[in-house]
């Protein structure tokens, strides 16, 4: 996953898997499983004293998951849901499987082809200009659609610089998010990801042996040291306004090919972050009500061009 840059990947038994299989022996193996089974095993299903663990029991810990069979991990977090889609389905069932799934296996007569991103699905609305028959994307802002969704612009979730990595992990469990941003007094510094926590097997051997308990953007700062990113901007981020529309988030999350941009108000301060998933979701909802109230969204299926070209 790593080489790929990929959080997730497809499962089947306990083997991570490429080759055709029916619907029905799919699994969606994502870090944020990963994460959730860490967590669970040091700190317990109920807000046990997790500071009592040593580092050296965190760190068989880390080595007893390694070692544990992929089906035994996959969807452990409960959340890797999926709606799949046969490749000569419409749009309009593609955007219905997006508005619950961060991620779509497509098969070909009932076989598995490959899955679907929130980004491929982005870029796919893009080149078949789909996004063009939706008004409402262009006059909609991020702002005006997390107040639909009852975001609070004043309590985001954030961790500071002084949280640890565990602490941060059992964050992410606890409001099933996948990032949170790391503040210095009012100051973003650093956003850490379930993606992150590949490299606590990657590079088991050269982290530190208190790494749960150091301070997460420390944890940040060694994995870019290790994966050779030293002298380069140190955690560069995106930004839009939170009033920018929802065409220019998904134009910025294209163009700058990131998987999260931060939301800023007229002020410069930070009101939150808005994923790839986050916008895909806005825009099926979208492309639903399109189809539903205004019939514009073509019918005709141009999945299987598009997956040949991007393949």
């Amino acid at each position: 996953m790593s080489e790929r840059g990929l959080r997730a990947c497809i499962s089947v038994g306990d083997k991570m898997w490429h080759l055709a299989k029916d619907q029905t022996e799919l699994q969606i193996f994502d870090m944020r499983d990963v994460n959730a089974v860490l967590v669970e095993m040091i700190c317990g299903q109920d807000d046990a004293d997790h500071t009592k663990f040593t580092n050296i029991e965190m760190l068989k810990t880390l080595l007893k998951v390694a070692t544990t069979p992929i089906n035994k991990i996959a969807n452990f977090s409960q959340d890797n849901e999926y709606t799949w889609v046969e490749l000569d389905q419409p749009l309009a069932a593609v955007a219905q499987a997006f508005a619950v799934s961060a991620r779509v296996p497509v098969f070909n007569n009932k076989q598995f082809h490959r899955i679907f991103s929130a980004t491929d699905f982005l870029q796919y609305l893009k080149q078949t200009k789909a996004l063009d028959q939706v008004p409402k994307i262009k006059t909609l802002s991020i702002r005006e659609w997390r107040s639909e969704k009852g975001y609070d612009r004043q309590n985001i979730e954030f961790i500071t610089e002084r949280d640890s990595l565990l602490v941060a992990m059992r964050k992410m469990v606890l409001t099933r998010y996948s990032s949170l941003p790391i503040f210095e007094d009012s100051e973003c510094v650093g956003v850490l990801s379930v993606r992150d926590l590949q490299a606590l097997f990657l590079f088991a051997g050269q982290m530190p042996t208190n790494v749960f308990k150091q301070p997460a953007i420390e944890f940040l700062t060694k994995c870019r040291e290790l994966q050779g990113n030293v002298g380069k901007t140190k955690f560069p981020f995106v930004h839009i306004p939170e009033t920018a529309s929802v065409e220019t988030a998904v134009e910025k999350l294209l163009t700058s090919k990131v998987h999260r941009i931060m939301l800023t108000a007229a002020d410069g301060k930070v009101t939150g972050l808005v994923s790839v998933t986050d916008v895909a979701k806005i825009v099926a909802d979208l492309l639903g009500e399109s189809v539903v109230t205004e019939k514009r969204v073509h019918k005709e299926s141009q999945l299987p061009a598009f997956l040949e070209k991007s393949i």
